[in-house]
């Protein structure tokens, strides 16, 4: 149930669905840089794991405490959208 809020919070602002991992998207910070979160459930073996991957250069494009700015922002705003989606999730969708 957690990923398909998190996919929904991730479509809320216009993420790419990447059809990776349990959940991944891409998101423009610029027309031409963008930042993928990748997100795996846990299961019996391995605990829940997320991950922001950004281009190899993006330091060439925007200082690092610039960077983690805009991570943070996407973060907080991804945290806001799956908030605001479960308080109105329709749990019996799932059985």
């Amino acid at each position: 149930m957690e990923t398909k809020v998190l996919a929904q919070a991730c479509e809320a602002l216009h993420g790419k669905d990447l059809k990776k991992s349990d959940v991944a998207y891409e998101f423009d910070l610029f027309p031409f840089l963008s930042l993928i979160l990748r997100y795996w459930e846990a299961d019996e073996d391995f605990p829940a794991t997320m991950q922001i991957w950004t281009d190899k250069n993006i330091l060439d494009y925007m200082h690092y405490e610039t960077l983690m700015f805009a991570v943070t922002h996407i973060i907080e705003r991804i945290k806001d959208e799956y908030e605001l989606i479960y308080q109105n999730f329709n749990f019996t969708e799932l059985r």
